[in-house]
């Protein structure tokens, strides 16, 4: 399933749809009912048990290699916890956050959004924040920030959910963050811009 560091084994709307199908290989590129946006779930069929384990491990590694964090990388707390630094803080559930560095143990240090001081995130305790899978191909958005009731500042945003960036262009240079810089209190308007953007946000 894109965007989604796992994999599924059960029956959702999805599947009746290639119940009954002739082949090797079915494809439900539409989202069913109950299915996660922009899901795409595969349906093979295996001729020998031994083809099977090796279409099970292959999935397996690749699913493993996804859930790895790197530099750059986002991810979203699934719950709330207490971070591994020094003097820690509470993460709250929900909560986006970047990678910064990961040492040589795998250990995280991570950038919360809403917390000042970059947070340790042992290797032990991944399972708490899901990786935020970016897209290839990303829509891209403009920001509409009220300053006042009269001016407005304009923003970027690339991609969607938790693997999206908000760019703002000032005469003091760009700023990239998660949310913008300049939120006044106001409520924020979002309208989807024509065209997509192919690069990564590390590009």
């Amino acid at each position: 399933r894109g965007g989604q560091s796992k994999i599924s084994m059960g029956f959702g709307s999805a599947n009746l749809k290639a119940m009954g199908k002739i082949g090797r290989t079915h494809e439900s590129p539409t989202q069913g009912e109950g299915d996660e946006e922009g899901s795409r779930v595969y349906y093979f069929q295996s001729p020998s048990q031994e083809e099977a384990d090796r279409w099970v491990n292959s999935i397996t590694a690749a699913v493993d290699a996804m859930s790895r964090f790197g530099p750059g990388d986002v991810g979203v707390f699934l719950a709330t916890c207490q971070s591994d630094s020094k003097d820690g803080v509470t993460m709250p559930i929900g909560s986006p956050a970047r990678v910064v560095h990961v040492d040589e143990k795998g250990d995280l240090v991570l950038k919360v959004d809403g917390i000042e001081a970059p947070q340790w995130l042992f290797r032990d305790r991944h399972a708490r924040l899901q990786k935020a899978v970016e897209r290839g191909v990303k829509d891209v958005f403009l920001e509409i920030v009220p300053q006042s009731q009269f001016v407005n500042h304009w923003a970027l945003r690339v991609g969607r959910g938790a693997a999206s960036w908000c760019y703002e262009f000032e005469s003091d240079g760009v700023r990239i963050g998660r949310t913008t810089a300049l939120d006044k209190g106001y409520e924020s308007e979002i309208v989807k811009l024509k065209g997509f953007s192919t690069r990564l946000h590390r590009e």
